[in-house]
């Protein structure tokens, strides 16, 4: 994505969670855990819808604060290995 998601975009916000989820359900053999970290309103918003379709932990757990910090990310740790792939930036 060359653009930053804004809380009010619900559309892309549903993008963003509808493709995360697919990804995480047709991979989800190949991990062990995937934790998406945002602290951002939008990022957390796309990240919630997205763990109601697929094993997705969220970090971190209660933000103290909501805003945008170029580190959203999903992490997913692979089976049997302390190797962390970072799948994307979201």
């Amino acid at each position: 994505y060359n653009f930053r998601l804004e809380s009010f975009d619900k559309i892309q916000i549903d993008l963003v969670a509808d493709r995360l989820s697919q990804y995480i359900q047709q991979f989800h053999c190949c991990y062990n855990t995937c934790i998406g970290y945002a602290t951002s309103k939008a990022y957390r918003m796309a990240l919630e819808q997205a763990a109601q379709k697929a094993h997705l932990e969220i970090l971190p757990e209660k933000p103290k604060v909501r805003r945008f910090n170029c580190r959203e990310k999903l992490f997913c740790f692979r089976n049997q290995t302390n190797y962390s792939h970072d799948v994307c930036t979201i």
